[in-house]
């Protein structure tokens, strides 16, 4: 497995490269990063929709060499919903994507994780399923187009990408299933259930911890079994990223560090 760090905010450091470097200079495999606009400042993201080819050619220096690339796509807050009634806002949410996955080709990303997003209506829950299904059908067709696959961040509905066609998988946030009660596993025993249903469906994972109230922070300070995620992810012959994800205001940079070793010593 490759464990890596997604560029957020480290400490007090906000710059978007400073912080790719720091990852590089401290062991990390690989790194993955927000391409949603409205991280920059606070925190660091690379927005697609502006940059430059001068910043891209730039992006492509600071990532090469590490053994894995990995984007976080735009997401509810900033005008994505996959799972909209209104077929507008949908496809046009499809579309949306497809920058951070020429993106992810450019620099041979090999996962472009999204969410779902939100409606903002009050649909029955099944009328959003099926706009989720048809998403899904229609990223998968990008994807291929493209040359990348999609990594679906959920915590219900799983079934729908594990019966689609092409390149289009799983992105488990082990912090985000975990929450009320875990919910995003429940129906599975616990993680390393989910894990295994999900199979060569899970091509991404976001690693953070949960201590029933708080999420993103630092391995270790929560409840969640990381032995068991490790022997789970090892079953399945994962192979992909264990992407670090730790939250700016709760963590140190050193916690970055801390859990790449704890992770290495559970056998990832």
């Amino acid at each position: 497995m490759i464990i890596g760090g997604m560029v957020w905010r480290l400490g007090d450091e906000v710059g978007f490269f400073e912080q790719i470097r720091w990852f590089r200079d401290h062991g990390m495999e690989g790194v993955a990063f927000h391409t949603a606009p409205a991280f920059r400042g606070a925190w660091a993201s690379f927005d697609v929709r502006t940059a430059t080819t001068e910043d891209r050619a730039k992006l492509r220096k600071a990532v090469a060499g590490f053994a894995e690339v990995s984007i976080h796509a735009e997401f509810d807050n900033y005008d994505v919903s996959l799972c909209s009634p209104n077929e507008l806002v949908r496809r046009a949410s499809v579309e949306t994507l497809r920058g951070s996955l020429e993106l992810a080709a450019e620099l041979g990303a090999p996962v472009v994780t999204v969410h779902e997003g939100q409606t903002h209506s009050d649909a029955p829950l099944e009328v959003r399923r099926q706009a989720l299904a048809r998403s899904v059908d229609e990223l998968g067709l990008l994807a291929v187009e493209i040359g990348t696959s999609v990594g679906f961040e959920l915590t219900a509905n799983y079934d729908l990408v594990l019966e689609a066609e092409g390149p289009v998988g799983i992105t488990l946030d082990v912090g985000h299933v975990s929450m009320d009660d875990g919910a995003g596993y429940r129906g599975f025993g616990t993680i390393g259930g989910l894990i295994r249903v999900l199979g060569p469906k899970l091509i991404h994972v976001h690693v953070h911890d949960f201590d029933g109230a708080r999420d993103h922070i630092a391995l270790g300070a929560g409840h969640i079994d990381f032995l068991e995620l490790v022997t789970a992810l090892r079953e399945i012959e994962y192979q992909g990223m264990l992407c670090l994800e730790l939250a700016p205001g709760v963590t140190e940079p050193d916690d970055y560090v801390r859990g790449m070793s704890l992770l290495r010593d559970l056998g990832a």
